[in-house]
């Protein structure tokens, strides 16, 4: 059965890991669709990346405030539900809440605006340039949130429908496989192509910013 201790950390580590890893990917598919869109328009653009790592800081420290007062004014803390199964024979069934449910609505919510956002932005960077252009690994990730998010919503909404004999144990486990797959999936289809990548990049160029050049059809030098 849970504890107060792992209910916390469930907590903090569904909601933080998924803001961790969503809000980054929007700040930089963002700052790569407004450069391109700016090269098209043939202007000159110098993004600060140190802008870039402030605004992702903020985001998440304002996600770490919210855990941190949902933590000191209603923890999520074990929840238990007798159920009886005979004349002679009660069931205890064991989960993690908190006193009202509007805590973990709210945290749901945003995490579904999150990828509403990386959704828009995926679709606005197709025709970036190949090389930047990361609208299908971000497609993939997107898609697969989606369908194991909307699976733990409705296993925790309808499980104890389905489960009858201790059915938050189940709903537990199911939720850790849950995450589990969508993190590799994740990893598989993003992340691990991007660790390559750098890896096979021996000469990296350094720099603390990054610029959009004007584009144009001829070279006004030499004429071609």
């Amino acid at each position: 059965p849970p504890s107060t201790g792992s209910c916390i950390v469930r907590t903090w580590m569904t909601f933080l890991g998924f803001s961790m890893e969503l809000v980054p990917l929007i700040v930089k598919a963002n700052a790569i669709n407004y450069l391109f869109k700016q090269g098209a328009n043939r202007n000159r653009v110098r993004i600060e990346k140190s802008m870039l790592y402030k605004i992702v800081a903020a985001v998440i420290a304002c996600v770490i405030v919210y855990l941190i007062v949902w933590t000191v004014v209603d923890p999520s803390t074990k929840q238990s539900e007798l159920s009886l199964l005979d004349d002679t024979q009660v069931q205890a069934s064991h989960y993690c809440a908190s006193s009202s449910r509007y805590w973990r609505i709210i945290s749901q919510v945003f995490l579904i605006v999150l990828l509403l956002i990386a959704t828009v932005m995926a679709t606005q960077g197709r025709n970036v340039d190949a090389g930047f252009n990361e609208s299908k690994e971000m497609a993939a990730m997107i898609y697969s949130h989606f369908v194991f998010m909307l699976l733990r919503v409705l296993f925790f909404l309808f499980g104890a429908e389905v489960v009858k004999n201790d059915w938050g144990t189940v709903i537990a486990g199911m939720t850790s496989i849950f995450l589990s797959l969508d993190t590799i999936i994740c990893l598989g289809k993003y992340f691990f192509p991007k660790f390559r990548v750098a890896k096979g990049q021996t000469n990296p160029v350094p720099g603390r910013h990054i610029y959009s050049l004007p584009t144009a059809e001829t070279n006004p030098v030499s004429g071609r």
